[in-house]
């Protein structure tokens, strides 16, 4: 489990599959001014392919949502990104949500006769947003026409920008990808790269060709959750990281890292929260390590996580 590996082709595994116990989310858009209806905006769950589109009376409705905590989006042109989290635990939730209106500045735009800079760094952004794991080759950015790239020759930074959602069509896994890039920098120095970004996706399923088009994304969802973050943060909910096959090590005065169990991170009162501050250790011993790690190749996979606060509430759902 690479932990700062990039997510799209493998780390976000939508929240999919039916619980005993589901529930429900509804209520109604309206515009925070006028109070008047927002009609056809895109309401879902962040990193999940749960949510709707509203009606043309602003409601909306969406159900068979297994227990644990989300991040409810609103997304419409012309407004302010809606966020809100929401637990699914006891009932189903009705929210009525007043919608704020953007008011955009107007950036300087500069018109070209060619995307020449545009074309000569596309391929590193897709290096990096994409990744270079297997299933990268399977994946197809739809709208390149929405992303803008700039790069900063003297400070070796290239960054990215899209006012509207980038579409990504995964066929490895058979997902269409509405990612909202909120921030992307590639910072380039003489012998290496950083990176980061960050933003919302939200998945639609693909329709297969026939059922054994189905059967293999099925396999390949499951091979691309195993080993990921919400996969480890279920299994140690669950006290069955060994069953798992994870293991987790704290690092000593000495330099070394010995092996901890789960029970010592929980505390006593609340069967869902951990109490660690600092480095944790994460070996995952289900599938070999994809990448150079050191400059070698190891038959498991091993990470590194820095928990930065004190305390940590991991729900049913894998959200912490």
């Amino acid at each position: 489990m690479r932990v700062l590996r990039p997510f799209l082709t493998v780390f976000f595994i939508p929240a999919l599959g039916f619980s005993q116990n589901s529930f429900s989310i509804s209520g109604q858009l309206i515009d925070a001014d006028t109070k008047q209806p927002v009609p056809f905006a895109t309401v879902f769950l962040s990193n999940s392919a749960f949510g709707s589109t509203a009606k043309e009376d602003g409601t909306y409705f969406f159900d068979q949502i297994p227990p644990g905590k989300y991040e409810l989006m609103v997304s419409e042109v012309g407004y302010q990104r809606f966020s809100h989290l929401v637990l699914f635990s006891d009932s189903s939730i009705k929210l009525n949500i007043a919608l704020k209106q953007q008011i955009t500045k107007l950036k300087e735009v500069i018109v070209t006769a060619d995307r020449s800079d545009f074309n000569k760094w596309y391929p590193a952004f897709k290096k990096y947003f994409l990744g270079d794991m297997p299933n990268s080759n399977k994946c197809t950015i739809l709208n390149p026409d929405v992303i803008d790239l700039q790069y900063d020759s003297e400070k070796k930074i290239l960054k990215g920008y899209a006012d509207l959602p980038i579409e990504i069509e995964n066929k490895a896994i058979g997902y269409q990808i509405h990612y909202m890039l909120d921030e992307f920098e590639v910072v380039y120095t003489a012998n290496s790269s950083s990176f980061k970004y960050y933003g919302i996706a939200r998945f639609e399923e693909l329709v297969p060709v026939n059922h054994a088009q189905m059967v293999i994304w099925r396999k390949r969802r499951d091979k691309a959750y195993y080993g990921s973050l919400s996969h480890f943060m279920k299994s140690l909910l669950q006290r069955e990281l060994l069953k798992n096959e994870f293991g987790i090590f704290k690092p000593s005065k000495d330099g070394d890292w010995h092996k901890i169990t789960e029970d010592s991170l929980f505390t006593k009162s609340k069967r869902n929260q951990i109490n660690y501050k600092g480095r944790m250790g994460i070996e995952f011993y289900g599938q070999p390590e994809q990448s150079r790690v050191s400059g070698v190749y190891h038959s498991y996979q091993i990470s590194t996580v820095r928990l930065e606060e004190d305390s940590i509430t991991i729900y049913d759902n894998g959200y912490f």
